[in-house]
């Protein structure tokens, strides 16, 4: 696999983590809003850690190297740790939609079938529903399905570091599946580190900058923009699940505005997707950019000045990106 140079002192993913988590241990990485506001969930990078090298350890125990591992995870903290936990273990992550209830299992059969997989990780909760569905569906029964949230953080005591070069495959990036049957492309620990240098060179990260976001983690911009920038740069970032921003879109703008240090002085990630039927002109979206605000509303961009915003909109934002994903 050709890789391009990269910035990093680092050549690996887990090389990264074990050096925030030994130079900054106490310090909050992922701050998750579990209903969208208040109640929330937190990660240091020395926690992280612990738990990935958990999930790791009961990885191996299953799996043999390079093993393709399928991750069944809703949005939250769980999913970082067992991202990790594959990185940690030397085997290969493949992240993947859970499966709605009542909705057919074909994508994700489609894509253990194409990945090779022989093991999945997810939730007691999500593993709980997919139980009975099991059954009719060879492909998932075959799998070793484990509940990540069920394992102790001591059993990563017994973990030793991998044989894994900046070469090594990190994870599987599938296409949504929502035109053809999911596609998938390999990526190496090099091609992420080159990818996340250039991001912070696009866009000025520093570790005094934070972010916010509320794309799926399996989403490429949700998982390399939302999860694995800050952790790059090394600084703080608080994360939503989708649901919680598509029942009220005002749910991503919150915690902007309390952000410690002030969005003034920092930076917030530029990974922001905004669906079009969501922001009309009586739901919109405010991002500053440059002393303007833009904000979609129905099928054209539009800018306004800031004096129309709210009287408590967020203060400035900097490098900032506004789309809409063909989903929407």
């Amino acid at each position: 696999m050709v890789c391009l140079a990269n910035q990093t002192k680092t050549t690996t993913l887990v090389a990264l983590l074990r050096q925030r988590a030994e130079t900054q241990p106490a310090q909050t990485a992922y701050t998750f809003l579990v209903n969208g506001e208040d109640a929330t969930l937190s990660l240091t990078y020395r926690e992280l850690e612990q738990q990935a090298q958990a999930i790791a350890v009961y990885l191996r125990s299953v799996c043999a190297p390079k093993d393709r591992v399928m991750l069944v995870y809703p949005p939250g903290l769980e999913f970082i740790a067992a991202f990790f936990g594959c990185l940690y273990a030397g085997v290969i992550a493949v992240p993947a939609y859970p499966p709605r209830p009542n909705r057919s299992l074909l994508r994700l059969q489609s894509m253990v079938k194409d990945a090779q997989a022989t093991a999945a990780l997810t939730t007691q909760s999500v593993l709980a529903t997919l139980e009975r569905r099991l059954l009719h569906a060879p492909e998932l029964q075959g799998l070793c399905w484990l509940a990540t949230d069920t394992l102790s953080a001591s059993l990563g005591w017994g973990w030793q570091p991998s044989a894994i070069t900046e070469d090594t495959i990190a994870f599987l990036q599938y296409t949504s599946g929502s035109t053809a049957a999911p596609k998938g492309v390999a990526i190496a620990h090099c091609n992420l580190l080159h990818n996340l240098s250039l991001i912070e060179q696009c866009f000025q990260h520093t570790p005094a900058s934070c972010g916010a976001i509320w794309l799926p983690p399996y989403h490429d911009m949700g998982l390399i923009g939302g999860i694995l920038q800050p952790l790059y740069v090394g600084f703080p970032v608080v994360l939503l699940s989708p649901l919680m921003f598509l029942q009220s879109p005002i749910r991503w703008l919150q915690p902007l505005a309390v952000m410690e240090p002030p969005l003034a002085a920092g930076r917030i990630l530029p990974t922001i997707s905004v669906p079009a039927r969501l922001v009309t002109s009586s739901s919109p979206i405010w991002i500053s950019a440059a002393g303007k605000w833009l904000l979609r509303a129905r099928s054209r961009l539009i800018t306004t000045r800031s004096s129309t915003l709210p009287k408590n909109s967020p203060p400035a934002v900097s490098s900032p990106a506004l789309s809409t994903p063909a989903t929407a």
